[in-house]
């Protein structure tokens, strides 16, 4: 079993990152990888990346989101897979 570990996380979320930023400079380039790699036509590529998906959010979590990670936090603390509510407000703090 593979489990997470903080910097894997934190590979994929900066790799996440990369791709957003990649994909808001170059739509264009997106909708053809898209196509070409999902196997669709390139004008729905176009209207997928151009009119349906929304690259240009904030990767900050809102106040409803923030509310949600403050309550799942402690049932990852009392299962075991994060050692302290300390670990969990931590990262919470590095979010703002």
């Amino acid at each position: 079993m593979v489990w997470l570990t903080p910097d894997l996380a934190q590979l994929v979320v900066n790799a996440y990152q990369k791709a957003r930023a990649y994909a808001l400079a170059n739509p264009v380039k997106t909708a053809a990888t898209l196509a070409t790699v999902a196997g669709i036509e390139p004008a729905i590529a176009t209207a997928v990346i151009t009119d349906r998906t929304k690259f240009d959010i904030s990767p900050v979590p809102g106040a409803k989101e923030l509310a949600v990670l403050r309550f799942i936090g402690p049932i990852f603390v009392s299962s075991g897979d994060v050692a302290s509510q300390g670990l969990i407000d931590a990262a919470l703090m590095s979010l703002y």
